[in-house]
């Protein structure tokens, strides 16, 4: 099945909530979409092939950006790791028709 999402990680995690009360055993699920970046080479309209997996990056609301330090963010510890060979193979296909960054 393919399903689409509003935009962001809450709309992301209510797609995966949701989808999880009505579909019984495995669920894979890719999502394919607009996102934020850090990576110099993930340039505006950039193809990423996101294989090493995610890590939430939010705004930290104290900082006063008078620098370019890592204190403006708070970023996650944790990383949400993908299924490795589902992530190589769609990076895979996806280079087969474009330009891809992998990060």
């Amino acid at each position: 099945s393919i399903i689409t999402t509003g935009m962001g990680g809450p709309m992301m995690d209510f797609a995966v909530r949701e989808l999880r009360h009505v579909v019984d055993g495995d669920l894979v699920m890719v999502r394919l979409g607009s996102c934020g970046g850090l990576s110099p080479e993930a340039v505006p309209g950039a193809v990423v092939a996101n294989t090493p997996g995610s890590v939430r990056i939010a705004r930290n609301f104290d900082a006063t950006f008078e620098d370019e330090s890592d204190a403006n963010y708070v970023i996650s510890q944790r990383r949400a790791a993908p299924d490795v060979a589902l992530a190589q193979r769609l990076a895979a296909e996806l280079a087969r028709d474009c330009d891809v960054v992998y990060g």
